[in-house]
C-alpha cells in the first residue's frame, strides 16, 4: 500500500522540481538581463553619452511606464542641452497632488533653461514645499532671486543650502557674485582664493576670480591664471578691460549657460579681449 502512494506522488515530485528549476531558469534570465541593462547605463553615464541614454530610458519606458525611468529620462534630456524634450517628458508626472519633489525640480530646471523664469520659480517653490531640506532646489531658488537682482533673498536661499551641506565649490561661486554686484570684492577673493590654491577651481571660478582680482588691482594673479593661454600684452589688455567692467550693466547679466547650480557674468574673455 504505502509503495504504491510512492509511486503515485513521485510523478508530483518531479513536476513540481522541474516547474521550479523553469521558473530559476526565467528568474536568472531575467536579472541578467536588468544587470546588462543597469551596466549600459552606467557606461552611458559615465562617458556622458545623453544621446544613447535618452534612447535606452525609451525603450525601457516603451516596455513599461516606471515613474523613476521618465525622471532619468527628462533629465538625460537636460543634460542634452533640449530642454522643450525635458519639459514634454514630464507632463505626465506633473500633478499637484503629488507628494514628490523630484519631478517639480527637474520640471523648474527645464523651464529656467527655456528662460520661462517666472514659472520655472514657481515649479521650484512646488518642489521646496514637498522636500525643505533639498538643497539642489533652494540653490536653484537661489540663482532665481539673484538674476531678478533680489540679492538679500538669494543670499539668504544660498546659505540656506550651504547649511544643508550643499557642493562647497557651486555655493562659494554664487555667494561671491553676490559679493561683486554687491561691490564687495575682497569678500568674493576669500572665498575663492582657497578654492583656487588648493587646486580645485573650474573655468568659472577662474573668470570670477580674474574679475575680483582686477577690481583689486592684482594684475599678478591674472599673469598666474592665464600665463598658458595667453601672452604678456593679451593679460594686461584684459586686467584693463576687466578693471572697467560694471556687472550691473545690461551687457553682462547674470546667466546659466552651462552649469546647472552656478552663477556667472556673460562674459567670455575673447569679448574682453577683442581690439578697443
Amino acid at each position: 500500500m504505502h509503495k504504491r502512494w510512492l509511486v503515485c506522488l513521485t510523478p508530483f515530485v518531479l513536476t513540481a522540481c522541474m516547474s521550479a528549476s523553469g521558473l530559476s531558469s526565467n528568474a536568472q534570465s531575467a536579472a541578467n538581463a536588468n544587470n546588462q541593462s543597469f551596466d549600459q547605463e552606467l557606461v552611458l553615464q559615465k562617458t556622458q553619452n545623453y544621446s544613447a541614454l535618452i534612447e535606452l530610458y525609451k525603450q525601457q519606458l516603451q516596455q513599461r511606464e516606471q515613474r523613476t525611468t521618465r525622471l532619468k529620462l527628462a533629465q538625460a534630456y537636460l543634460d542634452y542641452q533640449d530642454p522643450e524634450s525635458a519639459l514634454f517628458t514630464l507632463q505626465p508626472l506633473i500633478n499637484l497632488a503629488s507628494s514628490h519633489d523630484q519631478e517639480f525640480y527637474l520640471h523648474g530646471m527645464a523651464l529656467y533653461r527655456l528662460n520661462r523664469l517666472t514659472e520655472a520659480q514657481q515649479a521650484l517653490n512646488l518642489a521646496h514645499e514637498r522636500d525643505s531640506r533639498n538643497a539642489q532646489t533652494i540653490n536653484m531658488l537661489g540663482i532665481l532671486y539673484a538674476q531678478s537682482s533680489d540679492l538679500e533673498q538669494a543670499r539668504l536661499w544660498f546659505n540656506r543650502a550651504r547649511e544643508l551641506m550643499y557642493d562647497d565649490t557651486a555655493i562659494k561661486n554664487n555667494l561671491a557674485l553676490i559679493d561683486m554686484l554687491e561691490e564687495n570684492y575682497q569678500a568674493a577673493a576669500d572665498r575663492l582664493l582657497p578654492i583656487y590654491l588648493n587646486g580645485q577651481a573650474d573655468q568659472r571660478v577662474i573668470a570670477n576670480l580674474a574679475i575680483i582680482m582686477a577690481k583689486l588691482g592684482r594684475v599678478d594673479y591674472l599673469h598666474a591664471f592665464y600665463a598658458q593661454d595667453l601672452n604678456t600684452q593679451q593679460i594686461n589688455q584684459l586686467y584693463s578691460k576687466l578693471q572697467r567692467l560694471n556687472l550691473h550693466s545690461n551687457n553682462h547679466a547674470l546667466e546659466l549657460p552651462t552649469e546647472p547650480d552656478q552663477l556667472a557674468p556673460a562674459l567670455l574673455l575673447s569679448e574682453a579681449l577683442v581690439e578697443e
